[in-house]
């Protein structure tokens, strides 16, 4: 192997046979003193770089990769040549497996001039690994329908190098479930990936205008490389409330995908912004606060940020709520449930609010662009008060009634249906202990509420006794032959709600949400 003769070193030549392969690997090693280093590590150095090139991956005829040790695997490979990162136009030559490797460096022949781009897969303090069967087409991910700047550089795994499977494939995942990407607002916004941005605009898959929007939007969360918050303890994620906003992409049902899940388990707030309205500020979401305490979200608080409105109702019913999964998989929305408060209504984000906070621009903006709300629905909703159920406070139930008596001035009671088939918890209200509720339509925003008291003998108001909490609802009955028209709930009505000879509002008590 080695020869030495008059103090020089003398290095022989390995060959090394596989299939069609001939490599010739030199070694060099050190039997004698009498050498100059730098000399030796230049023909080493020339020498290796001669063998990383007959032994590059992307070459015909390739090594298997299970026939080559991981470390050599990792150790030996030059740079990958990404050519195309449309799937329309991928072929064998963009195939590459990463298995067991934890990064692989990345060249675009769109930007021969820029730096080359080092991927990795996973970091949560240290570097993890591409997991088995990490062999696929790395490309563009972007749906048509969706933001601009939602697009993400993505990895599909296939079976083989023909691109012909890429349909059939997976997009690799992360450890915590959600799917590997690169999102546009951390390309548009790192040095790093300025070889990648050159690329996607040579490929026309990103304009100028869209990077330049990117830039001025804080990348989400949940697109960071970064184990869920559900892997660590409440305690400490409660106290995390400086970490990136959460992108809110979409609040549509139908165009929700593995991007858009959320964990929030234990925090007491979390930062939203909206790439549909980048100007706006971000607002802070919150779970709950009775008085001056902020309860945390409860554990399992994980899923998708959804627009709720029931076919049929008026839109000012509408809601943005968050259904709990178990999986990022959209696929397990519709099992999922609506998170919901201590008082065991259903958390939300009404409109009404939304319309009348200016921190909310950015959820205006956002539900305007989706065509989930109209203009004018929204200028018809500034006029009209948010509903007091609709806040996230303790019920009145758990209020002394003494106390409820006095809560004279409490914002109006929101009717937004007295259809019985068209009830849900958003519509339960209580009453308990209280002398009379201010009520508003959102059908009428135009006109005046009205008082609605239980029962006044003489001069003296009488408050509405306990468990005086349910639902209103239209009701037709039978009397005398004829049909009456009843509204559930005690009230003294202004004399234009009484239409003669049409039937009567009577006095009927309010069923109890066990009674339904």
């Amino acid at each position: 192997m080695i020869s030495s003769a008059n103090g020089i070193i003398c290095a022989s030549k390995l060959t090394l046979r596989h299939s069609r392969h001939l490599v010739n690997v030199s070694v060099c090693q050190n039997r004698a003193l009498l050498y100059h280093p730098s000399t030796c590590g230049t023909a080493v150095q020339k020498r290796r770089a001669s063998t990383a090139k007959a032994l590059v991956w992307q070459g015909k005829h390739r090594i298997p990769k299970h026939d080559i040790p991981a470390t050599a695997r990792i150790r030996g490979h030059s740079a990958l040549s990404l050519r195309t990162l449309k799937p329309a136009r991928l072929d064998a030559e963009e195939f590459v497996n990463l298995t067991g490797r934890v990064s692989k460096t990345v060249h675009f022949s769109a930007a021969p001039e820029e730096p080359r781009l080092q991927i990795f897969y996973f970091r949560s303090s240290v570097h993890i690994q591409f997991p088995p069967d990490s062999q696929g087409f790395f490309y563009w991910h972007f749906k048509p329908d969706a933001p601009p700047v939602s697009g993400q550089l993505r990895f599909r795994t296939t079976t083989s190098s023909d691109p012909a499977t890429f349909l059939s494939g997976h997009d690799l995942q992360l450890p915590n479930g959600r799917t590997w990407n690169i999102s546009l607002l951390h390309i548009a916004r790192r040095s790093k990936y300025s070889a990648l941005r050159t690329h996607l605009l040579a490929e026309r898959l990103v304009t100028a205008k869209v990077l330049d929007t990117a830039t001025k939007i804080s990348p989400s969360y949940q697109d960071k490389h970064s184990l869920p918050r559900s892997y660590i303890p409440a305690t400490t994620a409660a106290g995390l409330r400086n970490a990136p906003a959460l992108l809110l992409r979409t609040l549509n049902q139908a165009r929700l995908n593995a991007e858009d899940f959320a964990d929030i388990a234990g925090r007491l707030s979390r930062f939203v912004r909206f790439p549909l309205a980048p100007a706006e500020r971000r607002f802070e979401m919150r779970y709950f606060q009775p008085g001056s305490q902020r309860i945390p979200f409860p554990p399992d608080t994980h899923g998708f940020l959804y627009w709720y409105l029931e076919p049929g109702a008026p839109p000012a019913s509408g809601q943005v709520r968050f259904r709990t999964t178990t999986s990022s998989d959209p696929a397990t929305f519709p099992s999922g449930r609506d998170l919901q408060l201590p008082d065991s209504r259903t958390w939300n984000i009404s409109p009404l609010r939304s319309t009348r906070r200016s921190q909310h621009r950015g959820l205006r903006a956002h539900l305007l662009a989706e065509r989930l709300v109209t203009a004018k629905m929204l200028d018809t909703m500034t006029n009209i008060s948010p509903s007091y159920q609709d806040k996230h406070s303790l019920p009145k139930s758990n209020t002394p009634s003494t106390t409820a008596v006095g809560l004279r001035n409490t914002t109006a009671l929101l009717l937004c249906t007295l259809n019985q088939t068209r009830l849900n918890a958003e519509d339960f209200a209580d009453l308990n202990g209280r002398l009379w509720r201010y009520v508003r339509f959102p059908l009428a925003p135009a006109e005046r509420g009205f008082q609605m008291r239980y029962l006044e003998s003489g001069s003296e108001r009488i408050p509405f006794p306990p468990d005086s909490h349910g639902f209103l609802y239209w009701s037709l009955v039978p009397v005398g032959g004829t049909w009456s028209c009843q509204t559930a709930g005690h009230g003294i009505y202004p004399s234009s709600a009484l239409s003669a000879g049409h039937g009567i509002l009577d006095f009927v008590h309010i069923f109890s949400p066990r009674g339904w």
